[in-house]
């Protein structure tokens, strides 16, 4: 993406910064909330409905970026508490189906105690998934690969480069940020995966967007010898 042009910084009613990128029909806007400063996404689908990943919190500003739109999607990463503070409250308010991996399916089907005590309310994963698959939502298609690491069953989320879309996009949640990597001593953690999955990131192309869950956006090349391997 243009990294002048084509990112904006605007407001939300509630006076939230609310960041957009916009790159060919890839249209994403994101505000941080939460006690561990989480990003929450809201991608155009292309066909008049609205993708939602990671709801951590603050369901009143999701559905103010949701407009008149109706919720197409709901994408989680992974299934600590602070990635799904109010999943289950935007799936009965929109009626969306929700998106995991299949093997964190069950952290949020049954919630477990986070770092600071708290627990998300439990919400059924409607499309569980698994590596690789290619799900199609309004006019996009969007890739799934599973990196463990951070989580047993962390998912990255994947919009490949097309006529349409100039540069690939990628949401990360907790494996990859701008210079670091998610943390591998919480429950479900390994280090020795998290090293696999960040090789298999390093193979995307030096351009893909990366939108973590925390922090600011960065690319793959960016984070080339930084985090990830040459």
């Amino acid at each position: 993406m243009n990294r002048e042009t084509d990112t904006q910084e605007t407001r939300t009613k509630t006076g939230r910064p609310l960041k957009h990128w916009h790159d060919g029909v890839l249209d994403v806007s994101c505000f941080v909330v939460g006690r561990l400063d989480n990003n929450v996404y809201c991608m155009d689908d292309g066909s008049g409905g609205a993708i939602i990943v990671d709801p951590s919190d603050d369901v009143e500003t999701i559905l103010e970026l949701v407009g008149n739109r109706s919720v197409s999607a709901i994408l989680v990463t992974h299934g600590h508490f602070d990635h799904v503070g109010v999943l289950a409250q935007l799936r009965d308010a929109t009626h969306a189906p929700v998106y995991s991996s299949r093997i964190d399916a069950d952290r949020i089907e049954c919630p477990r105690r986070g770092l600071m005590g708290e627990e998300a309310p439990a919400c059924t994963v409607d499309k569980p998934l698994s590596d690789g698959d290619q799900i199609k939502i309004g006019t996009l298609t969007i890739r799934t690969m599973l990196t463990p690491g951070h989580t047993e069953g962390g998912m990255c989320y994947i919009l490949d480069a097309s006529d349409s879309i100039p540069h690939t996009l990628m949401f990360s949640g907790d494996t990859l940020f701008c210079g670091a990597y998610g943390r591998t001593d919480l429950a479900g953690g390994d280090q020795s995966a998290m090293q696999r999955s960040l090789r298999r990131l390093s193979r995307l192309p030096r351009d893909t967007r990366v939108l973590p869950g925390h922090g600011a956006s960065t690319t793959i090349g960016e984070e080339k010898g930084r985090v990830l391997p040459h």
